[in-house]
């Protein structure tokens, strides 16, 4: 037996606790938490509201997320410190969106 107490105070909150209380499947509770609480930074440490995707949604897009990230795997295989003429255009954004990351082309 599991008990959950609760006193959310927002609408938020209270849609939270009803999952919660009505969903029994913990991928589809996790969606809905993603989908109530939003999807956070991709790389940082916000957990939740705005995302940094501004097209994709982790939830919505998931097909098109999965390809990309298969394409970015592959990518990364036959080029991982994107020093090819090909990847030129997106190492430099990289650097640009990366900066304060350091030595983000470090293999691990």
């Amino acid at each position: 037996m599991v008990l959950l107490f609760a006193d959310p105070t927002t609408d938020e909150g209270r849609a939270r606790m009803s999952a919660v209380a009505t969903i029994a499947d913990g991928f589809e509770l996790a969606e809905e938490d993603l989908r109530l609480r939003g999807e956070g930074q991709l790389l940082g440490e916000r957990q939740s509201g705005l995302p940094d995707l501004r097209v994709a949604s982790v939830v919505r897009d998931s097909d098109i997320l999965e390809t990309a990230r298969d394409d970015a795997r592959r990518l990364v295989e036959e080029d991982p410190r994107l020093e090819s003429p090909e990847s030129g255009l997106l190492r430099a954004l990289c650097d640009e969106m990366f900066s304060d990351v350091t030595d983000w082309t470090a293999s691990g």
